[in-house]
């Protein structure tokens, strides 16, 4: 978390935030504007809770399937196209991790 807030994220409420759950649910945000003067909004989505993980170069990721699984209890996964993508990949076999489909806007 310190790592997060030292980098610019500031804590987001949601609507998810008081809802009963099994998931400790945390937002935090972060904008951003390019020299070409573009702006974005970087999402980050924390579920606390004893998760399976894989490590990924140094990092541990939380697996896939069981992410994907927690975003269609408190997420708009139907209108989010990385979301979308990863489904895809998996209900193909592949894995999502490091794939262009989950950071290319769709044209």
């Amino acid at each position: 978390m310190s790592i997060v807030l030292e980098t610019g994220f500031k804590k987001v409420w949601t609507r998810y935030d008081r809802l009963p759950s099994k998931e400790n649910f945390r937002r935090y945000e972060k904008i951003i504007t390019t020299k070409e003067n573009v702006t974005f909004r970087i999402t980050i989505d924390f579920f606390v809770r004893e998760v399976p993980y894989k490590i990924v170069k140094g990092w541990n990721v939380v697996e896939p399937s069981f992410l994907l699984g927690l975003y269609s209890n408190i997420h708009s996964s139907d209108k989010c196209w990385a979301v979308q993508s990863a489904i895809k990949l998996l209900n193909k076999n592949i894995d999502p991790l490091d794939r262009e489909e989950l950071v290319a806007v769709p044209k």
